[in-house]
């Protein structure tokens, strides 16, 4: 009976000793981790492409997202904010999840010689489709008037949107501010479209700026590249400036 009562003691304390040693292991591990985490520091927010992004591509908003790194590994080439990375054109393909860097893409009005950047603001003439953001497409319809005949064309395909910028609320305006208050849209156009989109300006009486569908972007010819394609109006030519 002695030698049963033994052998049941030797287990316990076998029992015992295992017990405290996984202790002590589970506590040596968690200190491991809080010295790694404060060498690492906290985590920090990081843009992230969402979608694979293809070299020359104007960022949209809904192809970034945010992930958390490490501060340690947060390189002060990346970016923390998807504000500051939409609208600019990837020099270098991303693949999906990569981080965003600073040399990976460019500002959006690095044009070719042959390219301008056109505002159009708002206005009781002018009209911009709701939620055009950088990134889109658009196309841009004009209305005028020539002798007793009243006309509308598409003035403008597949332009690229490169910036939108919205004004503020009118109570946060000084009320001595001058000058148009309306959304503003920039659009990457050639040189000769510029000129012609001027006169629309000025002597149209209608413009209208409407999102180009996905599908539809870049079938027929793209406002702004480098082909040297143009659209015909029919109209050029005449004494009105167009």
């Amino acid at each position: 009976m002695e030698d049963v009562w033994g052998a049941h003691r030797g287990t316990a304390l076998m029992l015992a000793g295992a017990l405290v040693a996984g202790a002590l292991a589970a506590v040596t591990a968690l200190a491991r981790l809080r010295a790694l985490e404060a060498q690492l520091g906290e985590e920090v927010p990081a843009v992230v492409a969402r979608v694979p992004l293809a070299a020359g591509e104007v960022i949209a908003p809904a192809s970034l997202s945010t992930v958390g790194i490490a501060r340690r590994y947060a390189f002060p080439s990346f970016y923390s904010d998807p504000a500051q990375v939409a609208g600019r054109v990837t020099r270098v393909p991303i693949a999906a999840g990569e981080p965003v860097l600073a040399s990976m893409v460019a500002r959006a009005d690095g044009l070719a010689l042959e390219q301008r950047v056109y505002t159009l603001v708002e206005s009781e003439r002018v009209f911009l489709e709701p939620d055009l953001a950088p990134g889109d497409r658009a196309d841009v319809l004009v209305a005028y008037e020539r002798g007793d005949n009243r006309l509308a064309e598409v003035y403008l395909q597949d332009a690229l949107v490169v910036r939108v910028d919205t004004p503020p609320a009118p109570e946060a305006v000084a009320a001595d501010l001058a000058g148009p208050r309306g959304t503003r849209i920039s659009l990457r156009i050639r040189l000769e479209e510029a000129r012609r989109l001027a006169w629309a300006e000025n002597f149209g009486q209608q413009i209208r700026v409407v999102r180009r569908p996905a599908a539809a972007a870049g079938s027929a010819w793209t406002s702004g590249g480098t082909d040297g394609a143009t659209e015909s109006s029919g109209e050029e030519g005449g004494t009105d400036g167009r």
